[in-house]
């Protein structure tokens, strides 16, 4: 992410081509940029939105390409056959997801996927629709507070403030470039209201899923009620970015 935002600032900055050389050692056979054996919803936010970030700062056609072949692997690796998104897909000894539709990943995914389209160029129409799909599956499971709870599809888990800014943000820049309507700008608004409302008096936002360590796992997360974490600061601040 840091790359990103240095590129905006300074292009021919060193650093730019250190982390795309240290990108390049992490790509596996079919040119996803993953750590080890995990295929992570977070890559389409910290991986493809610099890299699409970087080709345009750059004129770097190749990059473009290759933002765009991490967002579809992604999709291929991450979205079940029913249309939901997971945090980790595995490829060892046979397939493994975990963390089906865990909110924050959720909007990991969708954040990166919107904010990666809204840099290229030339979005490709398949990822558009992937937009417009995953927008159409997530907007059901918004609660009456206009927040997504720790895992979407499960109201037992607590509502969750940084999947819901994610959520939105993504919602939000859909509208803006006319991929997505009124029921997605309605929800993304509708998302902010429940997010300012999870502010405390001083200004920080509670309600959101402790950072998913292995040793607490799913069973911890469905259990949460969310702390203070910066998390959801950040992502807030981009949802009011756009609908400010």
């Amino acid at each position: 992410l840091c790359i990103a935002q240095l590129a905006l600032k300074n292009p021919q900055h060193p650093e730019i081509e250190k982390i795309l050389a240290f990108w390049k050692k992490h790509e596996d056979a079919e040119g996803a940029i993953i750590d080890g054996q995990q295929t992570a919803a977070e890559g389409n936010y910290t991986v493809a939105w610099p890299l699409a970030v970087l080709a345009k700062q750059l004129n770097r056609p190749e990059l473009a390409e290759k933002c765009i072949l991490n967002l579809r692997l992604r999709r291929d690796r991450l979205v079940d056959e029913g249309g939901a998104i997971w945090l980790r897909h595995y490829k060892s000894g046979g397939t493994t997801r975990t963390y089906k539709l865990w909110s924050r990943g959720v909007g990991w995914y969708f954040l990166g996927l919107a904010k990666s389209l809204d840099q290229l160029q030339t979005p490709p129409a398949d990822l558009i629709a992937e937009l417009q799909r995953t927008a159409k599956y997530l907007l059901p499971f918004q609660n009456h507070e206009g927040l997504w709870h720790v895992f979407a599809d499960d109201p037992q888990t607590a509502p969750e403030s940084s999947g819901t800014a994610g959520i939105a943000t993504a919602l939000a820049i859909g509208v803006r470039r006319g991929w997505l309507g009124e029921p997605e700008k309605l929800a993304a608004q509708k998302a902010l209201i429940g997010l300012q409302g999870r502010l405390t008096p001083d200004g920080f936002l509670t309600a959101v899923a402790h950072a998913n360590m292995k040793e607490g796992g799913e069973a911890f997360q469905r259990k949460t009620k969310g702390a203070i974490l910066q998390y959801g600061m950040g992502l807030m601040a981009q949802l009011v970015a756009e609908l400010w």
